[in-house]
C-alpha cells in the first residue's frame, strides 16, 4: 500500500483542447499519464489529486475524464482546481463515482494520516495578484480552516495538505496558506 499525488491531469477526452498546442513533450500526454498510472499504482494503493483534472466546462463535458480516473486503480482523493468549472457538488460526484472522495471543506484519511485541502488562489503581492482576487483568496483560506478543523475533530495529529495553487506568492512570501 503506498500514497502517490499527481495534479493537473487536464484530460480532454471529450473536449477539443489538445495539450500538444505546449510543445512536442506534450503528445499523447493522457496516453502517457494513463500509461505510467497503470505501471506503478496497484488497487491497494491511494492517489491524491489536487486539481485541474479535466478542461471540461460541465460535468457531461468533465464525465468521460472521470470516468478514466474512475477505471484506474487505486484509491482516489480529488480537489478541486481552477480549472475544474464542473465541480458543483461533491456528494453528487461521490453518488456518480462511488469509492472516489471529493474534497471540500473536509478530508479524507490514508492511514493515520488525515487528508485536508483546498484549491488555494494566487497570493497578495504575487505580481499576477488583482483586487478581484482577493474574494476568492479569502475563501480559499475558510475553506481550508474548515477542512482543517474537520480533521482537527477527528483527532488528526498528522496532516497531509493539497493545494492546487502554491501556497505563497511569486516572491515566497509568507501566507495565511503556509501557516
Amino acid at each position: 500500500m503506498a500514497l502517490f499525488a499527481i495534479a493537473d491531469l487536464h484530460f480532454a477526452f471529450s473536449v477539443d483542447k489538445p495539450m500538444d498546442i505546449f510543445g512536442e513533450n506534450w503528445k499523447n500526454h493522457s496516453e502517457k499519464i494513463i500509461a505510467s498510472w497503470k505501471e506503478h499504482i496497484t488497487e491497494e494503493d491511494t492517489v491524491l489529486l489536487p486539481g485541474d483534472l479535466s478542461w471540461g466546462m460541465r460535468i457531461d463535458e468533465a464525465a468521460a475524464d472521470l470516468d478514466v480516473i474512475y477505471s484506474l486503480p487505486g484509491r482516489k482523493i480529488l480537489l478541486g482546481g481552477n480549472h475544474d468549472y464542473w465541480w458543483k457538488s461533491s456528494s453528487k460526484l461521490e453518488a456518480r463515482y462511488p469509492g472516489m472522495r471529493f474534497l471540500k471543506n473536509n478530508f479524507d484519511r490514508y492511514e493515520d494520516w488525515h487528508i485536508c485541502g483546498t484549491r488555494g488562489w494566487l497570493c497578495p503581492n504575487d505580481v499576477q495578484f488583482t483586487e478581484q482576487d482577493k474574494k476568492i483568496y479569502e475563501r480559499e483560506q475558510v475553506r481550508l480552516r474548515l477542512s482543517l478543523d474537520a480533521a482537527m475533530r477527528d483527532g488528526a495529529e498528522k496532516i497531509i495538505l493539497m493545494m492546487n495553487f502554491p501556497q505563497m506568492n511569486d516572491k515566497q512570501e509568507e501566507s495565511p496558506f503556509t501557516a
